[in-house]
C-alpha cells in the first residue's frame, strides 16, 4: 500500500467539517463501494458518506486513524483509511474511487385498500424482516420473535406463540383479565388521582400471570417489572432510526468495541428473562407451577426445538410486549361517548354485577368505542420486508413495507371525517357491529 500523502489523525485531533467534505467531494467518497479487510476477511458494502465512517472509526477509540490515496493493482484509483494502535493487529477499509448506486426500496402503506391487497392477501410474502444489526441481531442476540427474519427460527418460535395465543387459545385467559380487571376498578375507586398507575399495573399484572404464572399480586414497582421496562426502553432507544450506525454502515461491525455497550445491555436483558425460567422451574420441580406460558415452553421445548435461550427470549418477549400496553385517554377525553357506553353498560348489566367476556356481543357500543380508541390512537407502525416481488404493484423483493397503522386509520375513504373521535362509524343503522369495517 502506498504511504504517499498519508494524513496522519491522532485521536483528539479536531478536523473542520468542511475540510473532511472537501477532502469526501474531491476523492469520490459521498457513494461508493467499500471493501472491509480484516486479515484476510473482505466484507464489501455500499458506503454513503465516508465522513460519517471516519468519525465512527474515530469513536472506536483506535490510537491513529489515516486517510491514504494511492492506486490499486490494477492503476485504478483508491482512498484507504486505516486504522491501528491498542496492541491490535493493523487493518484497513479499502475504498474504491467507482461510484455505485445503493439500491434501498421502502413502501410506506397508508390507505386501507392497498393494505387489504398487500399485507392481508400477500401476507405470506411480508413474513421477512429488515436486518437490525443493532436491535436485532447485537441486542437481542437474535432471538427477539419482533426482529426475527423469514427462516426456521421464525417457523419455530411462531410455532410456539400460535399454540398459547391464538384467537381459540386466549379465551383461557379471560379469568385472568377478569380478575384483574376488578381489582383495577378498586384502586380505581380508591385512588382516583393516579389511575394511569393504576391501569400499567393492570397490564403489568395481567401479562405477568399468563407469562410466569405469578399468583401474587403484582405492582408497577415490583423489581421483574421495573427491569423489564428498563430493557423496553433500551430496546426503543435503539430502535430510534439513526441511533446506531451500524444499521446503515453494517461494514462497522468489524470495529473493535464499536458493540460493546449493546452487548452488555444483551446478557442484562438475558439474565432477566432467563431468572424469571428458573423460577418456573424451580415451582414446577415442586408440582407447584400454575399454567403459563413459560410452563408451556418448558414443557415442548424439544417439540418446537428450542434453545434455553430461546425459551427464555419468547417468554420474556412476549412479558415485555404486555407489560406497558393500556389505553386510558379516550374515554376521559370524550365524556359524550363514554356516557353512550355508560347507558349500555346500565341497561345490560344486572345491577351489582360487573361485565364479562360472555356480555360482550350484547354491548356493541363498547365494542365500537374500543375498535374506534385502536383506530384513534393505535399501538404502534408495522415493518416487514418483502421476501418475493408483487405482480400487481411491482414491489420487488427484498423491499421494506411499512404499514402505517396510524396513516390507515385516518384514511378519508374508509373513515369519513377520520380525525373525529366517532364510535357510531362501526355501527349499522340498527345498532350493531359492521362486519365491512374492520380495523387493520
Amino acid at each position: 500500500m502506498a504511504d504517499n500523502n498519508k494524513v496522519l489523525l491522532p485521536l483528539g485531533y479536531r478536523t473542520s467539517p468542511e475540510l473532511l467534505r472537501n477532502y469526501g467531494y474531491r476523492h469520490g467518497l459521498q457513494r461508493t463501494k467499500a471493501s472491509m479487510i480484516v486479515g484476510e476477511t473482505s466484507e464489501e458494502e455500499i458506503v454513503d458518506e465516508a465522513t460519517v465512517v471516519f468519525f465512527a472509526l474515530i469513536q472506536a477509540k483506535a490510537e491513529h486513524v489515516d486517510w491514504v490515496a494511492s492506486t490499486d493493482a490494477e492503476g485504478n484509483d483508491v482512498t484507504y483509511i486505516q486504522v491501528s494502535g491498542g496492541g491490535k493487529p493493523e487493518w484497513e477499509w479499502r475504498i474504491a474511487e467507482s461510484v455505485e448506486k445503493r439500491i434501498c426500496e421502502e413502501l410506506e402503506i397508508t390507505e386501507e385498500p392497498a393494505a387489504v391487497d398487500i399485507m392481508e392477501k400477500e401476507g405470506g410474502s411480508l413474513v421477512d424482516r429488515p436486518v437490525y444489526i443493532s436491535a436485532g441481531e447485537t441486542l437481542s442476540g437474535g432471538m427477539r420473535t419482533l426482529l426475527v427474519g423469514a427462516g426456521n427460527r421464525l417457523r419455530r418460535l411462531r410455532c410456539a406463540l400460535h399454540a398459547r395465543l391464538s384467537i381459540t387459545a386466549s379465551h383461557n385467559y379471560e379469568p385472568i383479565q377478569t380478575t384483574n380487571a376488578k381489582n383495577l376498578i378498586l384502586d380505581i375507586l380508591n385512588d382516583p388521582t393516579n389511575h394511569q398507575q393504576h391501569a400499567k399495573r393492570y397490564a403489568a399484572s395481567v401479562i405477568m400471570t399468563m407469562t410466569y404464572g405469578k399468583s401474587t399480586p403484582t405492582s408497577y414497582s415490583d423489581y421483574e417489572v421495573i427491569q423489564v421496562n428498563k430493557c423496553l426502553r433500551r430496546f426503543g432507544m435503539t430502535m430510534l432510526p439513526g441511533a446506531w450506525l451500524i444499521d446503515s454502515y453494517p461494514i462497522l461491525r468489524h470495529v473493535p468495541g464499536y458493540l460493546n455497550q449493546l452487548k452488555q445491555w444483551h446478557e442484562e436483558e438475558l439474565q432477566l428473562f432467563s431468572e424469571q425460567i428458573d423460577v418456573v422451574k424451580k415451582d414446577m420441580a415442586k408440582g407447584q407451577a400454575p399454567d403459563s406460558f413459560a410452563k408451556f415452553l418448558i414443557e415442548h421445548k424439544k417439540e418446537y426445538e428450542l434453545s434455553d435461550n430461546e425459551v427464555a427470549y419468547l417468554a420474556g418477549s412476549v412479558f415485555g410486549a404486555g407489560s406497558d400496553t393500556h389505553y386510558g385517554d379516550a374515554a376521559a377525553a370524550f365524556p359524550e361517548a363514554q356516557k353512550k357506553v355508560q347507558e349500555e353498560l346500565d341497561l345490560v348489566i344486572a345491577p351489582g354485577k360487573v361485565p364479562t367476556f360472555s356480555d360482550e356481543n350484547m354491548l356493541p357500543q363498547t365494542q365500537a368505542f374500543v375498535l374506534e380508541t385502536y383506530r384513534w390512537r393505535p399501538v404502534t407502525v408495522g415493518d416487514s420486508k418483502l421476501t418475493s416481488p408483487q405482480r400487481n404493484y411491482c414491489i420487488p423483493a427484498g423491499a421494506s413495507v411499512i404499514g402505517n397503522h396510524w396513516s390507515i386509520g385516518l384514511d378519508p375513504a374508509v373513515y369519513p371525517n377520520p380525525h373525529k373521535f366517532d364510535p357510531q362509524r362501526w355501527l349499522t343503522e340498527d345498532g350493531r357491529i359492521r362486519h365491512d369495517l374492520k380495523p387493520l
